[in-house]
């Protein structure tokens, strides 16, 4: 059976540069049992990303965090879930809702919200639709859900905003 440091060199080559390292326990063989042992070997130093650095500060990689808010962008109409975003990117929900918060520094949730309410004053400004077709579009319920949701992020209705930014 190969020694573990040789895996983790055999793991190494077939890594990309562009993809953080997942192998938090670089630099360690095994001595038997569960204990492990720093090895000295430059060969297995990632240039890239240190294990601790990914182990403390964890964040959805950038080609990850795009293929996530495309989907978002792709499928605001339709309504959404957690267990969606995170089975793409085969993570756990509550994993993937950590490390989409700290990376966006919004939850999913939210920023969902967010996408929603900026696609619909987007509609408001330059379409002739109701407020009612508006948020049935972009997947709201109850129209009484779009009002409140764009009201907490705009701090305005969206007739009020309408009539106040009307394309002429």
């Amino acid at each position: 059976m190969p020694e573990f440091s040789r895996l983790l060199v055999d793991a190494k080559s077939y890594r990309r540069p562009d993809r953080p390292a997942r192998f938090v326990s670089q630099g360690y063989k095994t001595a038997g049992g569960n204990s492990f042992v720093p090895i000295q070997n430059p060969e297995l130093e990632s240039p890239y990303v240190s294990g601790e650095d990914l182990v403390r500060n964890p964040r959805l990689p950038a080609q990850r965090l795009k293929r996530v808010l495309e989907y978002v962008d792709a499928h605001l109409d339709e309504n959404i879930t957690l267990a969606e975003l995170a089975q793409d990117l085969n993570l756990s929900v509550y994993y993937f809702a950590t490390l989409f918060k700290k990376t966006t520094g919004l939850s999913p949730h939210q920023y969902i919200l967010h996408r929603r309410v900026s696609r619909a004053r987007q509609l408001l400004r330059n379409t002739d639709l109701s407020v009612l077709d508006v948020s049935l579009d972009l997947g709201f319920q109850h129209q009484n859900n779009f009002a409140r949701a764009f009201r907490r992020v705009t701090g305005m209705t969206p007739t009020g905003f309408r009539q106040r930014n009307r394309s002429k």
